[in-house]
């Protein structure tokens, strides 16, 4: 991030993509995250929406494995996987592809079908 925003060094977008790509080759979500936003803006290349869709639904994989491996972190995953299928859906009908389903959040139910506050 401090390389494609230029904070305090020169902005740089191969070096920033260079550091991305690492973090990703290691499963990091938030930097397929950040490849996709730099293929949406034409960031260090021409802009490339496939691209960006293909790392949106990376980052939201691992985000969503990692809302099963880390479920304390519950509330901060569950905003990025919101935003992500928020970006990807916009982006989709922007491209003229077929929208991706709205994935619905399960609701607890008691034994007699009421819903229980979690």
């Amino acid at each position: 991030v401090i390389f494609r925003d230029g904070l305090g060094v020169e902005r740089n977008y191969d070096e920033a993509i260079k550091w991305f790509e690492s973090a990703a080759a290691n499963g990091d979500a938030y930097a397929h995250w950040n490849l996709g936003l730099m293929r949406e803006n034409g960031q260090g290349s021409a802009v490339d929406i496939e691209s960006a869709l293909g790392f949106y639904n990376e980052s939201l994989e691992l985000f969503r494995k990692e809302l099963v491996a880390e479920p304390e972190n519950h509330r901060t995953t569950n905003r990025w996987i919101g935003e992500l299928n928020h970006r990807i859906r916009w982006l989709s009908s922007k491209s003229g592809q077929p929208l991706p389903p709205i994935p619905m959040p399960s609701t607890p139910r008691s034994g007699s079908g009421r819903q229980t506050t979690p």
